[in-house]
């Protein structure tokens, strides 16, 4: 998992340093990862140095704490609840 973040490439998840969109829920999310430093993080978490990005996808998750979820909503991940880990938005990485 590669997160929308300052530094992508460290692969480190659970950080507040996350694009936060606009009243009309748009955000735009521009950073150079050095892709070196990427394929060593795969090397290290996966075994191979091979991103494959034609065969990934992009989850984007996350709701205002404001938000009252229904109880129905699971979904919290280690400290995190629901507003943290509530998928919202998927897309495929095409090359472009």
């Amino acid at each position: 998992m590669v997160p929308f973040n300052d530094s992508p490439e460290e692969m480190n998840i659970p950080n507040d340093e996350y694009p936060v969109s606009d009243a009309n829920g748009h955000f735009e999310y521009k950073k150079v990862v050095p892709l070196d430093a990427l394929q060593a993080k795969f090397k290290e978490a996966f075994g191979d140095t091979n991103l494959n990005l034609d065969k990934r996808v992009i989850y984007i998750h996350g709701v205002p704490d404001s938000l009252e979820l229904p109880s129905t909503v699971g979904g919290a991940v280690g400290e995190y609840d629901a507003h943290v880990t509530l998928p919202i938005a998927v897309g495929k990485i095409v090359k472009a």
